[in-house]
Parts: C-alpha cells; sequence; structure tokens
C-alpha cells in the first residue's frame, strides 16, 4: 500500500500509524506541497510556553488520522522538536508513533533537526519504516542542503529507501532536482520506486 504526504509533494501525514505497523514501507508521510491547503500559523504559538507548546505537539502525535500541515508544525518550533524527537527515542512509544515524530521533527525546521535526520536515515542497521520517516522529513529540515544526501539515497539497494527518496524529492524546486529524478528514473528498474520519481517530477515548475 502507497501512502501520500501527498495524501512526501501532495497529501500528508495521515495513516501513518497504522500503516507503517503492518507494512513499513507505506509509513512515510507526504506534506501538502506549498501553497495547497497551507494555514497561517498562530502568530503567537512560538513565544507561548514551551510546555504549552509540546502539550500542542504531543495532540498533533495523538491524532495520526488528521493531518497537520507544514506550517503549522513549523509553529512548534524548537520546543516542538524536542517533543517530538523525544517520542522517537522513546523505546516505549509503538514503531508508528516513533516514526511519525520522525517526520514531525525535521517539519518543524528546528536547526538541528537535518544533521539529526540523516544520522537516522543513513543507519543501514536500523529498520526501513524509521529510515523513510528521517528522510520524508528532510525537505521540511534543510530544504537545498537536503536535496544532495536526498540523491544519495537514490542509489541505496533497498526499494523502499529509494522510493521515500524520490517521494522527498519532489518537494524540493529547481533543475538540480530535476536532474537527479530524472537520471535515476533512466536506470530505475522497481516500478514503484518509478511510479515515485515520475509523481515528483510531475510536481516540478516548468523551467522559465
Amino acid at each position: 500500500m502507497r501512502f501520500h504526504l501527498a495524501a512526501i509533494g501532495a497529501s500528508a501525514l495521515l495513516a501513518l500509524v497504522p500503516a507503517c505497523a503492518s507494512n513499513p514501507a507505506s509509513a512515510a508521510p507526504r506534506p501538502s506541497p506549498a501553497g495547497t491547503q497551507r494555514h497561517q500559523a498562530p502568530a503567537t504559538l512560538t513565544a507561548a510556553p514551551a510546555a504549552d507548546v509540546r502539550a500542542r505537539a504531543k495532540q498533533i502525535l495523538g491524532q495520526p488520522q488528521r493531518a497537520p500541515s507544514r506550517d503549522e508544525v513549523r509553529a512548534l518550533g524548537s520546543a516542538g522538536y524536542d517533543e517530538f524527537w523525544a517520542t522517537w527515542q522513546s523505546a516505549a512509544e509503538p514503531p508508528s508513533a516513533r516514526a511519525r515524530a520522525l517526520t514531525l521533527a525535521g517539519w518543524t525546521g528546528d536547526g538541528r533537526a537535518l544533521e539529526a535526520l540523516l544520522a537516522v536515515a543513513r543507519d543501514a542497521a536500523s529498520p526501513t519504516v524509521f529510515r523513510r520517516a528521517a528522510i520524508h522529513g528532510l525537505p521540511g529540515a534543510g530544504a537545498d542542503r537536503a536535496r544532495e544526501p536526498l540523491g544519495a539515497f537514490l542509489a541505496e539497494i533497498s526499494a523502499e529507501v529509494r522510493d521515500a527518496a524520490a517521494r522527498a524529492l519532489g518537494e524540493l524546486q529547481g533543475p538540480e532536482t530535476r536532474k537527479l529524478l530524472e537520471s535515476q528514473l533512466a536506470r530505475e528498474t522497481d516500478l514503484q520506486v518509478r511510479s515515485s520519481l515520475e509523481r515528483s517530477l510531475k510536481e516540478q515548475k516548468p523551467p522559465p
């Protein structure tokens, strides 16, 4: 079963928690693309007490069937990142919740997120569900800085990891992204990964 964080360019974090328990390949959310169902982040949220922000982050984690907007998660800032990262690190949490928390940590845009997620995504000994979740958080964590490492994940042996990278690249624009996607599509043999590559290419804006 394939699941969109378009439904990582067009549906959102729905069903991440239930899905990954039964099918690790489907555990990656895909955020709504820029300009699609964007909601204004509460202006005072990042100035709220950290305890209140972390409580809001817990609320988002506790609603796996609801897709928060990227702006909503980014508004949580560093306190939200702390809550999501603590959930990821907690062995007491189910794998589905930990995977969801990983992706959301990236969506906060916190300065610590990029390297932290890359460490998980690059760990070949880590369960694929966690590697995929970390990859799906990279565009939110590093924007253009995520492009090169995402391109490197397209060369992974695991088709599930390649698929996650192909989907995540759909959130990044630019000729460099298009080149990565087209180059991988020319040699990709896995049908699911090819489908993700084609979808991400369609999400690229036409060159000026």
